[in-house]
């Protein structure tokens, strides 16, 4: 299949827990692989374009501000959280959780207890995620991703529908503004030609894809500080 740039527009059900930043595409779609196969070694052969190890695939943005507010999220407090003589625990469970990294097992004794944390979330009904490589396969790994971001087993973040449009022009790297559109390595950063106009993130924020056994490295991030999300404000027609 040709490698083109595309953009991938993702509608959603239901609105997205607040983060900093959200999955990239490349790191979406690994998990998808990583899900299918359990080898951390097809994530290399995703169906993306790659430059010195950074896979063409955007972080999403979203063509609109978007709408906050804050819901209550009840938690069962766990022998983690509450070590505490005299409290009668639940029937142990034995989960397993799954990542790039290997499957990870945990006991987990659960109380009767619970604690309401409050989540903030985004009212958002349209993402799009630009990428470059094989636009249908991409676009089929992306049909199989439930949701995006935090708590998605209750149902935020739900995907609705992806549709694909092929662009003219590569925007998952840099934008037209020459502002990254995505986490890149400084020393490949000004290698594309980017703007310095750009935030570099500190050795604490320093960025690692989590498919990759390697340290972290300082990269030139978008500036997101106030809506931590990006806003589409480019003419690149989707629909």
């Amino acid at each position: 299949m040709e490698h083109r740039p595309f953009a991938l527009d993702v509608r959603l059900k239901s609105p997205l827990i607040a983060q900093p930043f959200y999955p990239t595409l490349d790191a979406l779609l690994s998990w998808v692989v990583w899900m299918q196969t359990g080898d951390i070694g097809r994530i290399r052969d995703l169906p993306l374009d790659c430059t010195d190890g950074v896979f063409h695939g955007s972080l999403p943005v979203v063509h609109r501000p978007p709408v906050f507010f804050e819901v209550g999220v009840s938690k069962h407090l766990s022998k983690r959280d509450l070590d505490e003589p005299g409290i009668k625990w639940k029937d142990e469970k034995l989960n397993f959780s799954n990542s790039s990294t290997g499957t990870l097992a945990m006991v987990d004794n659960r109380s009767a207890f619970c604690v309401l944390n409050a989540e903030g979330l985004y009212e958002q009904t349209r993402l799009t995620y630009f990428g470059s490589g094989d636009a249908e396969h991409c676009e089929h790994l992306m049909q199989l991703i439930p949701g995006i971001g935090k708590r998605r087993h209750i149902g935020t973040g739900e995907i609705a529908d992806v549709s694909m449009s092929l662009i003219d022009e590569d925007r998952s790297l840099v934008d037209v503004h020459k502002r990254p559109m995505r986490p890149i390595p400084l020393e490949i950063w000004h290698a594309l030609g980017g703007s310095d106009a750009v935030r570099h993130n500190t050795d604490t924020q320093s960025w690692q894809p989590s498919y990759k056994h390697s340290p972290k490295t300082l990269c030139a991030v978008p500036d997101v500080p106030k809506t931590h999300v990006l806003i589409l404000k480019e003419d690149v027609h989707v629909d």
